[in-house]
């Protein structure tokens, strides 16, 4: 015990330097290969952290997750109310204003975010006077100046986060194309389309002081009442502009400091094998280490290129891919009734379920017959788990909850114990 408390009080040593990283997780192993002082790592450290940082687009993720679940959301609406009205029912229009609103407010938090994050980050990087924040500013600027749905979502946070989310009405109407033609279905039915409504004359009385001239302006100009989604994605389109920007100046930066990054590099022989990571680790008096901080290198391909940028060869914005908008997810409303239509399965099975009162003979009868026709039992199974899908998303929406967190309350109500818990 005795000389576990005097390893417990061994003065620790902070040591730096270059290696790798061998095998995969769990069975991973380090050889730190080259040791330098703390001045040496330090410009290591932030040349590695200059390459990496446009790849680290966390902030324009989540802006663009909240928007798409937003926007899905707003689909589903549609499905519901849409299904309500086929099969006579109706639907709490409340709740799925509510439960719509809820995502606007995550999104809207988002947007504010990354703008604020952004900002901070360029100043705390380059300085408060530096090029780079004026560009950051003067693009941000062009957007309040010249896009409305940009402008007006800029001062709608604030006005969200004072007075509340307006949902003013919901209305369903047939959707028509840009050429003003009826959309129809595979069935030759017209495409309805829920809206989300706000007022502006009750924007303008709620807030007046805080909207700005331009935005004033803005809504005075507009019918009653007017949809929120045209401006928002228009803010978005604008948000990913200034995104272009900052990835611009983060490959601009990294181009700056590649030199030390390839003199890292070589501190490791030509056939070592691993991934080439940078160490902060201490060691006792024995010597052995006992802490190890990581620091990954960026890949040689994304050297070359920033290599290609620094001698001005390549242009920053040849660099810059934006990611398209994300195809619907699998639960996407639109694609699970395309595939409910085609797998229908689940639909049939549970119409005779209803009509016998439960499970019958004849029901059996039918699950039977339905799998030799098929010579599979995947239709039913993949039905079903379509068909479980779409409910489950549209009694999140009815509820206002989010679809994960529905499951885990029937988690919680179903769950069976672990043997041997009482």
């Amino acid at each position: 015990m005795a000389g576990s408390a005097s390893q417990q009080n061994d003065e620790l040593t902070e040591l730096y330097g270059m290696g790798v990283i061998e095998g995969q997780p769990p069975h991973t192993s380090i050889k730190i290969i080259e040791e330098f002082d703390h001045q040496t790592f330090e410009r290591y450290s932030a040349a590695a952290s200059n390459a990496l940082a446009p790849l680290n687009r966390f902030t324009i993720q989540l802006v663009e997750h909240n928007f798409q679940s937003y926007a899905n959301l707003q689909k589903f609406a549609t499905r519901l109310i849409s299904l309500g009205r086929q099969f006579g029912g109706s639907t709490d229009h409340i709740q799925l204003g509510q439960s719509v609103m809820t995502q606007i407010v995550n999104w809207l938090t988002a947007f504010r975010l990354y703008l604020d994050h952004a900002e901070t980050n360029l100043k705390r990087k380059y300085g408060k006077t530096s090029p780079q924040v004026h560009r950051f500013k003067e693009r941000t600027a062009y957007a309040f100046d010249n896009a409305a749905g940009y402008r007006f979502i800029c001062r709608f946070r604030n006005y969200v986060q004072h007075c509340g989310v307006p949902i003013s009405s919901i209305t369903v109407n047939e959707e028509f194309d840009d050429d003003g033609q009826l959309q129809m279905d595979a069935h030759g039915k017209p495409v309805p389309r829920v809206k989300f409504l706000l007022n502006s004359s009750d924007l303008v009385d709620n807030f007046k002081d805080g909207w700005g001239s331009k935005v004033l302006k803005d809504l005075r100009a507009k019918k009653e009442p007017f949809e929120l989604m045209p401006l928002a994605e228009q803010a978005m389109d604008e948000l990913r502009e200034v995104e272009r920007l900052l990835l611009e100046i983060a490959i601009e930066s990294a181009a700056q400091t590649v030199a030390d990054i390839k003199e890292a590099l070589q501190l490791l022989p030509d056939s070592q094998a691993g991934a080439p990571t940078l160490f902060r680790f201490t060691v006792d008096s024995q010597p052995m280490i006992r802490t190890v901080s990581p620091h990954p290198v960026p890949s040689t391909e994304s050297i070359a290129v920033l290599e290609e940028v620094a001698a001005g060869t390549k242009l920053p914005s040849s660099l810059v891919s934006l990611p398209e908008a994300p195809d619907p997810p699998p639960f996407d409303a639109d694609s699970i009734g395309e595939r409910i239509r085609s797998d229908s399965r689940a639909v049939q099975l549970m119409t005779l379920w209803q009509a016998q009162g439960g499970q019958t003979p004849a029901l059996v009868e039918q699950v039977n017959a339905i799998i030799a026709e098929d010579q599979s039992l995947e239709p039913i199974l993949n039905g079903f788990f379509y068909m479980t899908a779409v409910l489950i998303h549209m009694i999140s929406a009815v509820l206002g909850i989010d679809p994960q967190g529905f499951i885990g309350g029937l988690l919680d109500v179903y769950a069976t114990p672990p043997k041997g818990d009482t």
